[in-house]
């Protein structure tokens, strides 16, 4: 039992690494869907599977933290890992509180440049949940090529925060809109911010390590 606890636990870690990947996955699947629908019943669904997502993601940061904590050697540094999986738990977090604005306000208006953020977002978790992926099987050339793209896509919505925002001053969109529409661009950003954070933590870990 000692022992067990003294060598690195490397699968626990890496499946808590990756489900939490997945789950971040999911949740941006599930917001890009709940943005494009005007089903009621299939909104509150998807509004209930985002909500999901994150207490789970949740559950899975907590079982990460409680295993670096019982573990005396771990894979990576300890710290590392920490700030990973706490980077991963923001992105469910965030698309959470951007369907509690979707749900709220009606941005009908508003929806095609929504969707076009939402994409960057899913194509950045489609990759992040692969890179996690090769990130626990070693395969690190992978996953400098994956981070490099999580970047590009990135520099994407910065750009389209800029073009978006002078979009709305343009069309003289009202005072109110405007904040609303300034707010949920705005956690947009950061939740693409969390995907290349995450991105740049695992290539970080995989240099120190390779």
């Amino acid at each position: 039992m000692l022992l067990s606890k003294l060598l690195p636990q490397d699968k626990v870690f890496n499946e808590n690494l990756y489900a939490m990947a997945k789950v971040a996955h999911q949740s941006c699947q599930s917001l890009q869907t709940l943005a494009s629908s005007t089903d009621a019943a299939q909104i509150e669904k998807l509004s209930a599977d985002i909500l999901g997502a994150k207490n789970e993601s949740k559950g899975l940061f907590e079982a990460m933290t409680t295993a670096l904590y019982k573990s005396f050697i771990t894979p990576y540094d300890r710290e590392d890992m920490q700030e990973l999986a706490t980077t991963l738990y923001k992105i469910p977090k965030r698309a959470n509180k951007i369907k509690s604005r979707l749900m709220a306000y009606d941005v009908s208006a508003h929806r095609d440049r929504l969707m076009v953020f939402l994409n960057i977002a899913l194509d950045q978790a489609t990759a992040l949940e692969e890179m996690i992926e090769d990130f626990n099987h070693h395969r690190m050339t992978k996953v400098h090529a994956i981070g490099q793209r999580i970047h590009e896509l990135e520099d994407k919505s910065d750009d389209l925060l800029a073009q978006h925002l002078t979009a709305l001053t343009d069309e003289h969109t009202n005072i109110k809109d405007f904040i609303l529409m300034k707010n949920i661009f705005d956690l947009l950003e950061k939740m693409t911010d969390a995907f290349r954070d995450a991105s740049d933590l695992a290539m970080r870990i995989s240099l120190k390590h390779s």
